[in-house]
Parts: structure tokens; C-alpha cells; sequence
């Protein structure tokens, strides 16, 4: 049972609860599946800014070293080493900033568990550009053929909230019983 019917069995009409439905998503309160995604993407976005800040700040370094002092030799393996620095803080920010397309692309497919679809996938063959994610789509549309439980299908998701409750539909609270006699009497009783 989804939220919207939860809704409607509680006496607010179906165009009213779709209302409620879309308010949901203004107001930024977000499914399951999209629980907790401005606060990751703030933490990659902030990861990623701190290198390219370390990033900036090495290039300076360099500069400033070239400048001062062309002949010292300890000056020199001291820029080698920040260029080396640099090239690796590149690629960090980079693969960072690939992770986070990744991430937000699986939600948007309709991943179940992105961090587990993310295991699965072969991420040397994406590549980000400025047209998108390369390579992507088709590990997605293989993993949907052959491991389809990890994304939600237009059967199982219709865009509202999946809720579980410990109520029956029509208010009675579900409890198991502790014995065979309990389930007899409970039918029969």
C-alpha cells in the first residue's frame, strides 16, 4: 500500500492526495529512495571544492617557487613534487566529481540501493564529458536485465512513498500469535 492509497482510505479524495503527493516533493520531503540526497551531494560538492582549494593553492605555491629561485636544486625537486601533488589532486577532484554524476544518474534510474548498484558496475568504462555519462547507460540497462530487484519498475513504484504499517487497512493493529491454540481461537474462538 502506497501513501496515496493510505490517503484516500482515510477520506481525502484522490485529486487532493496527488495535491499532497506533488507538495511532497516542493517542500523537499523526499521518498526513500531519494532520502538524505542534498545532504550527500553537499558533502561531495564540499569534498570537492576543498581540492580544488588545495589544488589552487599548489599552483600558487609553484608559481611563487619558479619565480624566486631557478638555479636552487631543493627548490626544484620541491616543485616536482608539487606538480606530482597537483596532478594527483586533479584526478581526485575529478573521480569525485565523476562518483557524484554516478550516484545522482542511479537515483535517477530508479536505483533501489545506489551504493550496491554502484559495487556492481564497472566504473573505468564511464566516463564523464560534457554531453554526460559515457558508458553508463548500457551497465545500467544490462544490470536492469539481469538483476532487476535493484530497481524500481513502473509495477512497484508510481512515484508515491511505499509505507509499511503494523495496521491492518482497516485500523486493527496485525499481531502475531504465540501459538498454534492462539490462531485457532482467534479463527474459531
Amino acid at each position: 500500500m502506497d501513501l496515496k492509497e493510505i490517503l484516500v482510505n482515510k477520506g481525502l479524495e484522490e485529486n487532493k492526495a496527488d495535491e499532497v503527493l506533488s507538495e511532497m516533493k516542493e517542500n523537499k520531503i523526499y521518498l526513500s529512495s531519494e532520502e538524505n540526497i542534498d545532504e550527500r551531494y553537499g558533502k561531495l560538492k564540499a569534498q570537492k571544492e576543498d581540492v580544488d582549494t588545495q589544488l589552487e593553492t599548489a599552483q600558487t605555491t609553484i608559481k611563487d617557487l619558479k619565480g624566486s629561485n631557478k638555479t636552487n636544486e631543493n627548490l626544484q625537486t620541491k616543485i616536482s613534487e608539487y606538480e606530482g601533488e597537483i596532478e594527483t589532486l586533479k584526478q581526485q577532484s575529478a573521480d569525485i566529481q565523476k562518483q557524484s554524476a554516478v550516484e545522482l544518474a542511479l537515483v535517477k534510474n530508479g536505483a533501489r540501493n545506489p551504493k550496491a548498484v554502484n559495487a556492481l558496475l564497472d566504473t573505468e568504462k564511464v566516463e564523464l564529458t560534457d554531453e554526460g555519462i559515457k558508458g553508463l547507460d548500457e551497465q545500467l540497462e544490462a544490470l536492469k536485465e539481469s538483476d532487476a530487484y535493484l530497481f524500481q519498475t513502473g509495477e512497484d513504484d508510481d512515484g508515491n512513498p511505499q509505507i509499511q504499517s503494523d495496521e491492518e487497512p482497516n485500523g486493527n493493529s496485525r499481531e502475531e500469535p504465540d501459538a498454534f491454540e492462539d490462531v485457532i481461537n482467534s479463527r474459531y474462538g
